[in-house]
């Protein structure tokens, strides 16, 4: 049988209204949903699914943040005379630096840019009307010393511990004693023994920049 050109007419117009009819049944309960197709990285995005890190999450995972133990240095432009002098600072455990005039500033957790707006906002306009700040880090560095076969200062790139500082200087001589291994940070000593460590790896200390591990000598008589 063939169909007239109306009757195909006909059909085409029954078909869009069948399709409209089940559209207007569904009511999509979030009026500003944006369908994506499964598997799209759209629908994978942090910002679709909810799943985005919280700003204190990306500063904790970003090494673009300044950490305790980093050596930073500050100066102070666009004060009056005699102006003030740089500071060279190892950021400490509790994250927050003290600067002349005691004035304290959180550090750790920010970028170089946050603590310099941070800083200058500490002291203007409370105690200057103006204050330029500007933020420079150190490289970051431990240093493994004592009875190691590279004693060095090591550049510190990642989360470290005291046991992998030490494979990475080349790991123990033959004189090295494993029960005193000293690890100092900001003038605080702590004495760790390579044996206890082994049978509980959680003993294990992480390190910071700016540490020292030193390994004493095993005296044999």
């Amino acid at each position: 049988m063939t169909l007239t050109g109306s009757t195909r007419g006909s059909g085409l117009i029954l078909i869009l209204g069948a399709v409209a009819f089940l559209a207007g049944c569904y009511s999509d309960p979030n009026p500003n949903h944006r369908f994506v197709f499964p598997g799209s990285q759209a629908a994978l995005s942090p910002e679709i699914t909810g799943t985005a890190p919280s700003p204190a999450a990306r500063a904790g995972d970003s090494f673009s943040y300044l950490r305790r133990g980093d050596l930073i240095t500050i100066t102070f432009s666009d004060v009056p005379a005699p102006g003030i002098y740089p500071q060279s600072i190892n950021i400490p455990d509790a994250g927050i630096i003290t600067l002349p005039y005691n004035v304290q500033v959180q550090a750790a957790g920010k970028t170089t840019t946050e603590l310099e707006r941070d800083v200058r906002n500490a002291y203007v306009p409370k105690l200057f009307v103006n204050l330029t700040a500007t933020v420079r880090t150190e490289k970051r560095a431990f240093y493994v010393d004592g009875e190691v076969k590279t004693p060095s200062r090591l550049e510190y790139i990642g989360e470290m511990t005291v046991l992998r500082a030490i494979s990475t200087a080349g790991g123990f001589t033959d004189f090295a004693n494993r029960k005193k291994i000293r690890l100092t940070r900001a003038g605080k000593t702590t004495i760790h023994n390579w044996y206890k460590i082994l049978e509980k790896p959680a003993l294990d200390p992480l390190i910071i920049p700016g540490d020292r591990i030193d390994v004493k000598r095993k005296y044999l008589w």
